[in-house]
């Protein structure tokens, strides 16, 4: 809109300038430099940027269709098999064989099944058989006994029974009960405890008394207070012999 109105006045300009009288020539060299000055002033229109050219298009590929499976052919059996006929033949008479009785080892019973081992009893007759020795070993160690009218009369101690029970006590019953009762494991830890202390405390005197009848002495007299003090020593082991008895015999 600019540009048309500048043009507009300046073909007014020339107009009036024709009127007033310069020469032709002179106008129109004015109105050449005009119109250079108006076309420069025109700015130049940046050109526009080309386009990238579209991809060319792909067609999709032609979808293939799956051929149809043929199908299998009937399973056709095969035939039954027919075995050819035997010849019957006929019955053979045969010799009937009296039954040979089985040998037998002379002298030797028959084997029997392992007998059930009732291990709470046996528990109970091993410990109750070391109550007894204890008691003979008490017994054969008596040292004084009361005598008439308040004295003490010597008695010597019968190395054979002391010897002879400690053997059987020293003789363990072992055996493995991690597959009993509660009762029977505790009379059975017991049992133990209580034997070895009954060995220990009896080892010493025990000695003494195979070497004298090794010698050819049978008896030995020992001091009082020496007995009083094993007496006393075997009162704990004792009470734990009891009390696995009482064990084995709770429900």
């Amino acid at each position: 809109m600019k540009h048309i109105l500048r043009a507009f006045l300046l073909v007014t300009f020339v107009t009036l300038l024709s009127a007033c009288g310069p020469s032709a020539e002179d106008q129109l060299a004015t109105v050449a430099a005009l119109v250079a000055e108006t076309v420069a002033a025109i700015p130049t229109q940046a050109p526009q940027a080309t386009l990238p050219p579209l991809p060319t298009y792909t067609p999709q590929a032609t979808f293939t269709a799956v051929p149809s499976q043929t199908p299998l052919p009937t399973y056709t059996p095969y035939p039954t098999y027919t075995p050819p006929a035997t010849a019957t033949e006929s019955p053979t008479a045969t010799e009937t064989v009296a039954p040979t009785a089985a040998a037998t080892t002379s002298g030797q019973p028959a084997p029997t099944s392992a007998p059930v081992v009732n291990v709470s009893e046996q528990l109970a007759t091993k410990i109750q058989d070391e109550l007894t020795r204890i008691d003979i070993i008490r017994g054969a160690f008596l040292p004084l006994s009361p005598g008439g009218g308040g004295t003490l009369t010597e008695q010597p101690t019968d190395c054979g029974a002391i010897v002879s029970s400690y053997d059987s006590i020293a003789n363990v019953f072992t055996v493995d009960v991690s597959a009993q009762s509660p009762n029977v494991q505790n009379a059975y830890g017991i049992y133990r405890a209580a034997t070895d202390t009954v060995l220990n405390l009896l080892a010493p005197w025990v000695e003494i008394c195979r070497t004298d009848l090794a010698s050819g002495v049978s008896r030995r007299i020992i001091d009082q207070n020496q007995y009083g003090i094993l007496r006393q020593a075997l009162d704990q082991p004792i009470g734990q012999l009891n009390q696995a008895i009482n064990s084995l015999q709770s429900p």
